[in-house]
């Protein structure tokens, strides 16, 4: 749980985060799987969204707003695109590369809430409470997808913190007399090398227990 609400601390919609990621993520701590959680929360709400715009479309009667329901089917699967994109690149982490593929992964979560804020826009003109019931359908979505931007946005400090948590609780459990034993697993299995060196230059000294 600590974990989880380490990684939901910047989101503006913590308790999206904390509910969403408890029921996805099970007991997990490992920060990449947290996060890759958090996109596939995001990705769950669009996909029904998906199917809902398609259903409030053919019982529309004023052809403005059952363009604008085609049109946010559309724009929805944009963004479901670019949450995969984003889902498969944490999957992928390589530490030495963390500022470009945080860099990648921005993007593309502003565009999903960019393309979610267009299907919105869609329905200014329109008649009916088609333009509402999309709202409040896109409602879970799009604060998942602004936890998700959030999340990325602090990613570096939040590995920091749950990394240093871990290693903590290792210091504390290890034999005192050769706390080198373990150095390895004070790094999540999936760093590659050029990144475990680069949190290993960051370790604290043994002095600390």
């Amino acid at each position: 749980m600590k974990a989880i609400q380490a990684i939901c601390q910047p989101t503006d919609y913590k308790d999206a985060c904390v509910n969403s990621l408890t029921s996805k993520a099970g007991n997990t701590t490992d920060p990449k799987d947290l996060v890759q959680a958090a996109f596939a929360s995001a990705m769950e709400h669009l996909s029904a969204a998906a199917k809902n715009s398609t259903l409030l479309q053919e019982l529309n009667k004023d052809p403005r707003a059952s363009q604008a329901l085609q049109n946010c089917e559309d724009l929805v699967n944009y963004a479901i695109d670019d949450l995969k994109k984003s889902f498969n690149q944490v999957g992928d982490f390589d530490y030495s590369k963390m500022d470009n593929i945080i860099a990648d992964i921005k993007i593309w979560l502003s565009a999903v809430i960019t393309y979610q804020e267009t299907c919105l826009d869609g329905f200014e003109n329109t008649t009916g409470d088609a333009g509402e019931k999309m709202r409040q359908i896109l409602k879970t979505s799009m604060e998942l997808s602004s936890n998700g931007l959030a999340i990325v946005g602090e990613v570096s400090s939040i590995l920091s913190n749950l990394q240093l948590a871990n290693l903590n609780r290792r210091l504390l459990s290890d034999d005192p007399a050769d706390p080198d034993n373990h150095i390895d697993d004070e790094f999540p299995y999936w760093s590659h090398s050029e990144g475990r060196k680069l949190l290993q230059a960051n370790v604290p000294s043994s002095n600390l227990t």
